[in-house]
């Protein structure tokens, strides 16, 4: 969901439908040589990391993303996905289209 102003008033509109959840895990230049030494999450960044835009080389996007419709033969429940160390529990018996990770190489 995304919140826009149109009008004098804010809309909440819908970006992409299906999205369970997403996770952005960031490759870090600690050491000024142009490669990754560290992977930090969203909320392991802090401020002197989101500063420093050239040391943040790679991002990797984690997408878990639902069917629009209940998969009436899909037998599983509970089903655990694990999206960049993090565990997330899907509890609807709708069918899991994605949860692979991509990267993406920032070039800056």
């Amino acid at each position: 969901m995304r919140k826009r102003l149109v009008g004098g008033s804010i809309n909440t509109e819908t970006i992409m439908e299906g999205v369970e959840n997403m996770r952005f895990i960031f490759g870090l230049d600690t050491t000024s040589d142009s490669r990754v030494d560290t992977y930090k999450s969203i909320n392991d960044m802090n401020a002197s990391d989101w500063e420093n835009r050239k040391g943040i080389l790679t991002v990797q996007v984690f997408l878990l993303i639902r069917a629009l419709q209940p998969d009436p033969g899909l037998k599983i429940k509970n089903q655990t996905y694990v999206l960049g160390k993090m565990l997330i529990v899907a509890l609807s018996l709708f069918q899991i289209i994605s949860g692979e990770p991509f990267s993406l190489r920032l070039f800056v």
